[in-house]
């Protein structure tokens, strides 16, 4: 996914269910603030935040898929979220006004019109760009578990970007689903365990 560049800050876009998001360390670096000063924010406002709407807590399983996912869009050495996290908190779009609503200065309503503008507001027409599918080579030399969260992140990521209404989108959907399909295969038949979701991967 194209980069974004923010008050000299380059960020890779991250999606979480349909949406995309930033992290407390994100905003910190974005508004050249001092560590914490997001979160800070946040647990101090708390109360105006909405679980689902305005964030989203990772952990566990939840947690170990997005920092998967994460990893496989990665460009550049930035990452937002550590691979020894335990949780994270992802903001989203409005979360996000809410979080940065003390910052006052100068730089902060600069940077807000810029990342409203730039990060969060999805084109009408987004570049399509085929995701990045591992070979049979790359997958088998893999964990079981981490292979399946791998294919389940993409095909995921092919629903969401191309999954729709749109004479080349539907093509690249298609294409995808021909190209996931022996992963598919190939992990079911290493684990004899199905993959939650994939059985049209058989059609």
């Amino acid at each position: 996914m194209r980069q974004v560049t923010i008050n000299a800050t380059s960020l890779s876009p991250f999606m979480y269910q349909g949406k995309r998001v930033v992290t407390f360390a994100m905003i910190d670096e974005v508004h050249q603030r001092p560590t914490g000063a997001a979160r800070k924010s946040f647990n101090a406002h708390r109360q105006y935040f909405t679980e689902g709407k305005d964030f989203y807590r990772l952990t566990g399983q939840d947690l170990e898929l997005f920092k998967l996912c994460a990893s496989i869009k990665r460009t550049h050495k930035y990452s937002p979220i550590s691979d020894k996290a335990r949780e994270v908190t992802l903001i989203t779009e409005s979360g996000y006004l809410l979080t940065v609503k003390p910052f006052n200065d100068p730089l902060s309503w600069q940077v807000q019109n810029q990342l409203i503008d730039a990060y969060f507001r999805l084109s009408e027409f987004p570049e399509l760009q085929h995701i990045n599918i591992p070979t049979l080579a790359e997958l088998e030399a893999m964990p079981i578990g981490e292979a399946q969260n791998l294919i389940s992140c993409l095909e995921a990521d092919s629903y969401q970007g191309h999954g729709r209404r749109g004479s080349y989108a539907m093509n690249l959907r298609r294409k995808e689903k021909k190209a996931l399909k022996p992963m598919v295969i190939a992990i079911e038949q290493a684990s004899q365990l199905h993959i939650q979701d994939m059985g049209d991967y058989r059609s």
